[in-house]
C-alpha cells in the first residue's frame, strides 16, 4: 500500500509542476510575435516612425510660438517624444501595450541602476 501512496503523491506533484511550466511557456509564447509581424515592423513601420518623428519635430518648432506660454511639455511629448519612443525603444513586433511594457522594464531596472549609483 505504501508504494501506491508514494506513486500517487509523486505523480500528483509532477502533474502540478509540469502544468505550471506549461502555462508559463504558453504565456511567453503568446507574448512573442511571429516572424511576419517582426518583418513588417522592422522595415515599413520603423521607417514611417522615423518620418513621423522628423515631421513631429518640424510641427513642434512651427507650433512653438503658440505653445510657449501654455504647455510646451505636452506638445513636445506628443509630437516628438512619443513617436521617438515608438520608433526606437519599442520591442520589434509589439504594437499592443508597448508603453506599459516599456515602463515595466524600466521599473525592473531601477534597483540595478540605484545599486550601480551607490557603488560609484
Amino acid at each position: 500500500m505504501n508504494i501506491w501512496k508514494t506513486l500517487f503523491i509523486s505523480l500528483l506533484i509532477m502533474g502540478i509542476v509540469g502544468s505550471t511550466y506549461t502555462v508559463e511557456a504558453f504565456e511567453r509564447q503568446q507574448d512573442r510575435p511571429n516572424g511576419a509581424v517582426v518583418a513588417l515592423d522592422a522595415v515599413p513601420v520603423r521607417i514611417i516612425g522615423v518620418a513621423v518623428t522628423i515631421v513631429g519635430g518640424a510641427v513642434f518648432v512651427v507650433s512653438l510660438p503658440f505653445t510657449i506660454f501654455t504647455d510646451v511639455e505636452t506638445a513636445w511629448d506628443s509630437l516628438v517624444v512619443d513617436p521617438y519612443l515608438f520608433t526606437f525603444h519599442r520591442p520589434l513586433g509589439q504594437f499592443h501595450n508597448w508603453r506599459t511594457r516599456m515602463e515595466e522594464s524600466e521599473k525592473m531596472n531601477e534597483p540595478e541602476e540605484k545599486a550601480q549609483a551607490q557603488m560609484e
